[in-house]
């Protein structure tokens, strides 16, 4: 009976064992951080970064899309990137009047800074598309910018070891896409911000101790409207947090007559658009 009885218990055991681990199944794939959604932490004067629904922001897509953004790879010749004409030490805009493409063509505005677009109702200075997304084609087409094509870029970027592995592993897919690219330079556009200047600070708290007193006087003049008072009100222009046009309108400063560069109207085909272009943010002027 006791030898009967000890079988049963391990025949018992087995069972149960053999149930939890069919319970369990196979164990499951690590998670890979970096494949999952963030937030970018911005103080809270500024507006949440809220990416498209389709593109979310995810650690690896950032890394890709730097990467993009400072490789020559996207460029007809590969002698030039987008940080040629948006240099990070110059505030993510070209220092230069007009910005240079391949075989040192020069174009017909400067490269504007790309810092803060999260928040950009709309993009170039012209506004002529309206998501970080939609201007990814433009300078990689653009003759006298990277002067290439898509199929260029794509052949180059499947060919690349790299590339062809994080594409893969970033959009999850076996067929990378030149939509795969504008996601991920889009991505890690809108996480370029800029928000711990002394401005922010006042911002944060509102208070004008923390300027010195030549600074104190600038803030006056550039936020002050009053009649009959000599301020410079340059806050119409440049309001908000990100110091540009809050609203997103366009403007024209009155300096020139005639114009080369129609602006808006390039894109409305209203006359009472030429000469106006986006507003500048002065950060990191």
């Amino acid at each position: 009976m006791r030898s009967l009885s000890n079988n049963l218990f391990r025949l018992l055991v087995a069972g149960v064992l053999l149930s939890l681990v069919s319970a369990c199944g196979p164990t499951p794939p690590e998670i890979d951080e970096d494949l999952l959604p963030v937030s970018i932490e911005v103080p809270q004067h500024f507006r949440d970064i809220v990416p498209p629904s389709d593109n979310e922001i995810t650690p690896a897509k950032i890394a890709l899309g730097r990467k993009l953004f400072f490789d020559p790879i996207l460029s007809a010749d590969m002698t030039i990137s987008c940080a040629s004409c948006h240099p990070a030490a110059n505030g993510f805009s070209d220092p230069n009047r007009f910005s240079l493409g391949v075989d040192g063509a020069i174009g017909t505005r400067q490269a504007m800074p790309i810092m803060n677009l999260a928040y950009a109702k709309n993009l170039f200075w012209d506004g002529r598309v309206t998501t970080l997304e939609e201007q990814v084609i433009d300078p990689i087409i653009n003759p006298i910018e990277l002067a290439t094509d898509t199929a260029t870029v794509m052949a180059r970027l499947v060919a690349d070891a790299y590339y062809n592995a994080e594409f893969k592993r970033v959009f999850d897919t076996d067929e990378i896409r030149f939509e795969h690219v504008e996601k991920a330079i889009a991505t890690y556009e809108r996480c370029v911000v800029s928000y711990e200047s002394k401005y922010d600070q006042y911002l944060a708290n509102q208070d004008t101790s923390i300027f010195t007193p030549s600074e104190q006087r600038g803030f006056v003049l550039f936020f002050t409207e009053e009649i009959g008072a000599k301020h410079a009100e340059c806050f119409h222009c440049h309001g908000g947090p990100n110091l540009d046009e809050i609203q997103g309108q366009f403007k024209n400063n009155g300096l020139d007559e005639f114009y080369e560069d129609l602006g808006r109207a390039n894109v409305t085909q209203n006359t009472k658009d030429i000469g106006k272009f986006r507003v500048p943010s002065l950060r990191n002027i």
